[in-house]
């Protein structure tokens, strides 16, 4: 079965692309696919429009296939899904790139049969789709219609309530604000090389942290080391 990391999305919430937020080592969407492989799955990530130059990488170093929902439209959260859907040709197993608390045994249940994620409400984002349900996401995007009834009917699947928690807040420092802390007894201008390396070191593997910028260059009248 295959399993795809929805992440087209426009992020306004957060500010910053989600599915390249810092998650361990790797950008959150590949954590995502990593889990969905620990599910047993054969997983890739949609996104929407053009490839951004950054690579997508799992921990080993391999890359991770990504495919590209039309950008010639309005946005739509099924439009990542009518692509998983053409792609697969087939059942589909979906997850949005900001709930990264999904764990693989969760995974595993959600493939065993079509059904939706449900905690203390449904997720309609998180479920594992027939191939019939091609047809009704085409439906809902021409009409503008909400994601929650592409999942009308299908069987409720039990979820840990924790692991559907959207990440559309910053849950903590970015890695790069955490390294400041450690180096806090550095001049500004010998941290700055060190960010400005560490940077390089997370666009290498596809991480976008939104606090690299503020420290890979030392603030005017600075130290520089």
């Amino acid at each position: 079965m295959k399993g795809y990391v929805l992440a087209g999305g426009a992020s306004e919430r957060m500010g910053s692309d989600k599915a390249r937020l810092p998650h361990g080592t790797v950008p959150a969407a590949v954590h995502l696919v990593q889990v969905l492989e620990a599910a047993g799955l054969d997983a890739a990530i949609v996104r929407r429009g053009t490839p951004d130059g950054l690579p997508w990488l799992r921990d080993d170093g391999t890359a991770v296939r990504v495919l590209y929902e039309p950008d010639d439209g309005d946005r739509h959260p099924l439009n990542g899904v009518v692509a998983a859907l053409e792609d697969a040709a087939g059942p589909v197993l979906i997850v949005p790139c900001d709930v990264v608390g999904l764990t693989a045994p969760t995974l595993v249940a959600l493939a065993r049969a079509p059904g939706v994620a449900e905690a203390e409400r449904v997720h309609p984002l998180v479920a594992h789709l027939p191939a019939d349900r091609l047809a009704t996401a085409r439906a809902l995007v021409a009409a503008g219609g909400a994601a929650h009834a592409l999942v009308e009917g299908l069987p409720r699947i039990p979820v840990p309530a924790a692991e559907l928690v959207d990440r559309n807040t910053r849950d903590g420092a970015w890695p790069m604000e955490a390294l400041r802390d450690r180096l806090a007894w550095l001049p500004p201008g010998a941290f700055a090389r060190i960010a400005r390396s560490e940077r390089t070191r997370q666009r290498v593997r596809g991480v976008v942290d939104p606090s690299a910028n503020r420290y890979a260059l030392p603030p005017p009248g600075s130290d520089r080391g």
